[in-house]
């Protein structure tokens, strides 16, 4: 338990200190965290193995098409894309419905460790779930939305009144791109300190907290985005690690359907679709608890945020 001992949530952290101390949370508590999470974990990874397999058997009919537009030429006769079936919807969202069962738990957890310092095992063997944290995930994510298109809708307008005033060329809507892009960004960092607030306060409403706490995000806007930064070279560099095997069999198979769509022999033994689902499943169960890992840096910088805050409250206070 001594590695705990310095990682309650109410401290003033710089960026660094938020990251470190989000890592050493979920390392440390990561077999808690597997015995709560596992069963979604496995089919989470199951599920994900059978949305990549059915990727699979579209990839080779759109690159084919691809090429062929790009030569300029025409597509045979009775070249059909796999048609999409009532089981391929299907499995779609049950991925998404175990994906949102799988990361509420981390913020079940945050709310346990939020309020004891610390996070128990489950009770049960089958682990813990939260429908109502799960619920209110998806709630988020319709806000996140709405928010994400009135970004967009925002960056546009600008565009289009830049684009009336200035001589339309490559150059310049590239440059339009990239400077919505900073608008977005500009625009959704804020939210993440909202999101963390949102989730963690029990019976909040999200347009009541949004006012308040988006100007506190925008005052933090350069640690959030120091914080998501790094965080994301250490997911993009553990990724590239983790999924190396998934990448090359991925290439393989895709290679070796494509050469069949041309009259080639399979060129792949029986086993293949077993092997290639295996490994599906492997490294989409890895990668979830990755993905969940970067959650822990956040979880702190939201906590720094609300003791600053609550420090500058007081001060102001004192002051009065």
């Amino acid at each position: 338990m001594s590695i705990l001992n310095d990682l309650s949530l109410y401290h003033v952290r710089s960026s660094q200190a938020c990251i470190s101390a989000g890592y050493r949370l979920y390392m440390g508590c990561f077999r808690k965290l597997l015995r709560r999470t596992w069963i979604w974990g496995l089919l989470y990874a199951l599920i994900a193995a059978a949305v990549m397999n059915q990727f699979l058997q579209v990839i080779p009919f759109y690159s084919q098409i691809s090429n062929a537009r790009l030569h300029g030429q025409t597509l045979a006769s009775g070249f059909d894309l796999p048609e999409i079936t009532v089981w391929n919807h299907c499995v779609t969202i049950a991925y998404y419905i175990v994906s949102f069962l799988f990361f509420s738990t981390a913020f079940t957890a945050f709310s346990e460790h939020k309020e004891t310092s610390g996070i128990t095992p489950p009770a049960k063997w089958y682990g813990v779930t939260d429908w109502r944290t799960t619920l209110r995930m998806l709630k988020l994510l319709l806000w996140q939305m709405l928010l994400f298109l009135a970004a967009i809708l925002l960056g546009a307008l600008l565009m289009v009144v830049v684009l009336m005033f200035a001589k339309p060329s490559i150059l310049l809507v590239f440059a339009m791109i990239g400077v919505l892009t900073i608008i977005v960004m500009f625009f959704m960092l804020p939210l993440v300190y909202t999101n963390y607030k949102y989730m963690l306060t029990p019976g909040s409403r999200f347009l009541g907290l949004l006012g308040h706490t988006y100007g506190i995000g925008l005052r933090h806007w350069g640690s959030i985005f120091l914080v998501m930064l790094m965080v994301g070279i250490v997911m993009l560099v553990l990724s590239a690690v983790i999924m190396l095997p998934y990448y090359i069999l991925l290439m393989a198979l895709t290679k070796s359907q494509m050469g069949t769509l041309m009259g080639d022999p399979l060129g792949m033994p029986d086993y293949m679709g077993t092997m290639s689902t295996i490994v599906f499943a492997v490294a989409a169960f890895v990668m979830a608890y990755l993905n969940m890992s970067s959650l822990f840096p956040f979880y702190y910088l939201f906590g720094s945020f609300e003791t600053e805050e609550e420090e500058r409250n007081q001060l102001k206070t004192n002051l009065e």
